[in-house]
């Protein structure tokens, strides 16, 4: 018996904020799995930033939606049916095959999850592709050192957060920006981090002055602009810049100072090197490397079982129960 599942699809590409009239909402029948396939319900999906640009037209780092297609992302779902006895029913996975209720897949398109670790949410933020942005971004691009002076832009975010708590394991000065009150609090009292400003809130510049007057050693950048220029001043000599935004950081510059900050970075000797990490292939190989590996399992996977990480649960970056919105499709 055929299951329906309903699916978000691309109606057009937006100009500017998406609409409700860019997505079509839509029931589909899903044939029953095939030898060597599975049918998954998915329970959580993962909306982020960088879905945003694969709706636009034209070619990225990532391919872009197709009109008349679903959308895709990262998502945790159970097994439901099986033609795989290695992936039997209730089995948890994690796929792209996001802003659907269900589907069917080979058992190679999916990885399967540990949850005597981590919730199965984890997988879509701490744990995922945010967390392992943040971990190779400082420690494997920036090679962050044991009380080293760190600033992190939109550090409230899903993987700003994540980048100012590994900091913070490592004994490291942090200082993070944020756009409201909210998120400060949250980075001053439950990230701990050493100095957190608003960045509407006066030049950035001036914070950075106040708060590392012996210099930056890392600028982990999350966003562009002027927070770009204000830590590329800050940066001591031989600094490092990790950038999760580096392609939107120089080209948001008008030509002069996107030119400035580049005889910058080549007059400092800075380290700039991008860190985007998307791949679907790499996505679903990652959780395997990243938890395995001797440094990541201690220092991400132990502290979320101590509690000592906080998994962000309001940012950009979120996963979304599927049965809680189950009742608000369209």
């Amino acid at each position: 018996m055929a299951t329906q599942s309903r699916e978000i699809r691309l109606a057009r590409r937006p100009q500017g904020e998406p609409g409700l009239d860019c997505f079509a909402f839509t029931t589909v029948n899903l044939p029953d799995p095939a030898p060597g396939e599975v049918l998954v319900q998915n329970l959580c999906i993962s909306v982020d930033p960088y879905m945003r640009g694969r709706m636009n037209e034209g070619k990225s780092y990532v391919p872009q939606f197709e009109i008349g297609k679903p959308l895709e992302g990262g998502a945790i779902g159970r097994v439901i049916a099986s033609q795989d006895e290695k992936v039997p029913v209730g089995t948890l996975v994690l796929s792209m095959y996001g802003w659907r209720e269900a589907f069917v897949a080979s058992v190679s398109s999916l990885r399967v999850i540990d949850t005597t670790l981590a919730p199965p949410s984890a997988y879509l933020g701490i744990l995922g592709v945010t967390g392992l942005t943040a971990w190779v971004g400082l420690f494997t691009v920036a090679k962050l050192k044991d009380g080293e002076t760190v600033f992190i832009s939109a550090g409230a975010g899903a993987v700003g957060s994540a980048a100012c708590q590994f900091a913070k394991m490592h004994n490291c000065r942090v200082i993070a920006s944020a756009s409201s009150n909210d998120k400060l609090a949250y980075l001053r009292g439950e990230l701990k981090v050493d100095y957190a400003f608003n960045y509407r809130g006066g030049d950035p510049r001036d914070h950075l002055r106040d708060a590392t007057p012996e210099g930056l050693n890392v600028y982990f950048d999350n966003t562009q602009g002027p927070q770009l220029e204000a830590a590329l001043d800050a940066l001591v000599p031989y600094g490092r810049l990790p950038c999760a935004a580096a392609s939107r950081g120089i080209t948001c510059l008008s030509p002069g100072r996107a030119i400035s900050c580049i005889l910058c970075v080549s007059a400092c000797a800075l380290k700039a090197t991008s860190c985007q990490i998307i791949s679907e292939n790499f996505l679903l190989s990652m959780p395997r490397r990243y938890l395995l590996s001797r440094q990541a399992n201690w220092s991400t996977a132990k502290p979320l079982w101590t509690g000592s990480i906080q998994p962000l649960q309001h940012s950009s970056t979120f996963s979304i129960p599927v049965q809680e919105t189950s009742a608000k499709w369209l």
